[in-house]
């Protein structure tokens, strides 16, 4: 990565956030944070861990959310979007910075940076037509954790589509259906459920297929630090292999 896509970055995320901040008038706090979710872990796919300014912009975007989070500081706050403390953005920006500075490959955690946040939206959509005659009835509600059907759906659907190759369809809908368990029963750490189910899967079928877990089976050689990866299209177009 070079240095003007380095800036690149760290403007777009910037821009990104100010926007979700300051846009009240079009974006309720659910909408931003959704957003925020969605939007942060696709430019996190743009990336390649092994560059070592990828590394930096990762650190620096994890640890200045999780200051704000923890309000490390009397005048740092969080985004309205957010909350003190919050466990599950606290949760997604160590998984992404340990994921990083382990090098792994980016477009592994694709449902975690897709299917997440669509199950809640489309959750949360479909349970807003009721007075519609739409039916989204609740299948999951302990906790504090409620989970319906449709919102669940979209879990199984994101996740079948982002889910790292080479896998079946059937493999992928196996993976699908634990990750909406895991959504379920993880609660507040339903993102750190998600990623657990989604490694976990992918290192099991690579010691089956490959003989051993490692994560890097597949993974293109790294040869040119200047050349901009894609873990997007890597993550997208892995269905069906």
């Amino acid at each position: 990565m070079e240095v003007h896509h380095f800036a690149g970055l760290v403007a777009a995320e910037c821009a990104l956030l100010a926007f979700l901040e300051k846009g009240t008038s079009c974006l309720s706090n659910f909408q931003a944070r959704k957003l925020c979710h969605a939007g942060t872990g696709l430019m996190l796919l743009q990336l390649e861990s092994r560059q070592q300014l990828a590394r930096y912009f990762v650190y620096a975007v994890g640890l200045c959310a999780m200051a704000m989070t923890w309000e490390v500081h009397p005048k740092l706050k969080p985004l309205r979007f957010g909350k003190a403390r919050d466990i599950g953005m606290t949760a997604y920006m160590l998984v992404a910075m340990l994921w990083f500075s382990l090098e792994l490959p980016v477009h592994v955690l694709a449902p975690m940076f897709v299917a997440d946040p669509m199950g809640a939206v489309v959750g949360r959509y479909l349970s807003s037509l009721k007075d519609k005659g739409v039916a989204n009835p609740v299948w999951w509600s302990r906790g504090g954790t409620t989970k319906t059907l449709g919102g669940s759906a979209a879990v199984l659907s994101f996740t079948v589509l982002t889910y790292a190759g080479p896998a079946t369809l059937l493999q992928r809908l196996a993976v699908g259906l634990a990750a909406v368990l895991a959504e379920a029963v993880g609660g507040a750490y339903d993102n750190l459920f998600l990623v657990i189910v989604v490694v976990g899967s992918r290192m099991l079928m690579n010691a089956v297929e490959f003989g051993s877990p490692s994560l890097e089976h597949g993974r293109p050689q790294f040869t040119d630090v200047n050349m901009m990866p894609h873990s997007t299209h890597q993550a997208f177009m892995g269905f069906g292999q």
